[in-house]
Parts: C-alpha cells; sequence; structure tokens
C-alpha cells in the first residue's frame, strides 16, 4: 500500500480546510462518497449525520476554492447586517431576495 502524505490538523481552521482536501482526494481516487460520508457520521462527536451527497459538495468547494473566495468577508459581513436587520424588523423570510 502506498504511503500517503496527509498533514495532521490541529486547530478548526486547519481541520477544515483539510478535510475538503481529504475529501476531494479520496473521492478523485475512486473512494465512494458513501464511504466518506460513512465516516464523517461515525467520527462525529456531535451526533451529525452526514450523506454522500455532503461529501461531493465539499470536495466541489474545495475545488472552487482553488480559483476564488466563495464567500468574502465584505459579502458575509453584509448578509450578517441584512439578517440582523431582518430579524429586528420582527420579518419571516418569505424569500432570500433581500440578500441579492
Amino acid at each position: 500500500m502506498a504511503k500517503r502524505n496527509f498533514i495532521k490538523a490541529s486547530d478548526t481552521n486547519s481541520r477544515f480546510k483539510l478535510q475538503g482536501d481529504r475529501a476531494r482526494k479520496t473521492i478523485d481516487a475512486g473512494v465512494p462518497p458513501e464511504l466518506v460520508a460513512r465516516e464523517y457520521t461515525e467520527r462525529s462527536p456531535h451526533g451529525h449525520t452526514y450523506a454522500a451527497e455532503f461529501a461531493i459538495q465539499l470536495r466541489n468547494f474545495h475545488e472552487d476554492c482553488e480559483s476564488v473566495v466563495m464567500l468574502t468577508q465584505k459579502r458575509a459581513g453584509q448578509m450578517i447586517d441584512i439578517q440582523h436587520q431582518i430579524e429586528a424588523e420582527g420579518r419571516v423570510h418569505e424569500s432570500y431576495d433581500a440578500f441579492v
């Protein structure tokens, strides 16, 4: 069996980053996404359940993040401000048009 050079993560940010990398490597190597998702589910310290689709989306998200910041700090701040405004006004999300 070939030795894999996986990096060990020590904090939340590095663990999150590495999960995208590992999802992409395993799925691209032919490991079924269902198996990756089962591993996530079995290792969840909070009892979360993960579906194969999540593993595929995480893999795809990692691929997209190679080229672009998917949610900029500025846009995240705008979305949070809008959400706070909606909550302060007591509105329910009929749609997410306010975020566009």
